[in-house]
């Protein structure tokens, strides 16, 4: 089932695509879609380098306009997923648009606490990422010091 979203990206179908964005409602047909979704565009960030991918960028910029929590969570889980396998650029791209949403959300209902804390934890994921791309940037100096 995942591979109806490979097909549709790799065919260029980005409108068909969003037809399978899942719904809030907590049904088998919903979880299904934000399964395919998850691996749709895991797949793309685990094949494609994120400099030259501007369609799965373009994507997500549709999306982050839709204010829906099960797609910040899906985009917030590939962030997690992704963190420490060398794919820092996605995460922060993703985690970007999570906030997007989440503050939306938090806007239209302020006393939310579950978007509150979701807001908050995903704001220290996109801290931490920035934190360690200094870090590296810094050890990378560092080395060339050396030599």
């Amino acid at each position: 089932m995942p591979y109806v979203g490979f097909h549709l990206y790799e065919a260029e179908k980005e409108k068909e695509l969003l037809q399978l964005l899942p719904g809030e409602e907590e049904t088998q047909e919903q979880g299904n879609k934000k399964y395919i979704l998850y691996n749709s565009f895991g797949w793309v960030i685990e094949n494609y380098e994120f400099e030259e991918e501007k369609r799965l960028k373009a994507l997500l910029e549709e999306i982050s306009t839709i204010g829906r929590k099960v797609l910040a969570d899906v985009m917030h889980y590939l962030g997690e997923w992704y963190k420490n396998r060398g794919k820092s650029l996605w995460c922060l791209f993703m985690y970007e648009k999570v906030v997007s949403i989440l503050e939306r959300l938090v806007k239209k209902d302020p006393t939310n606490n579950d978007w509150q804390r979701d807001l908050g934890a995903t704001q220290q994921c996109r801290r931490n990422i920035r934190e360690s791309g200094r870090r590296n940037k810094a050890l990378e100096y560092y080395m060339r010091s050396l030599k």
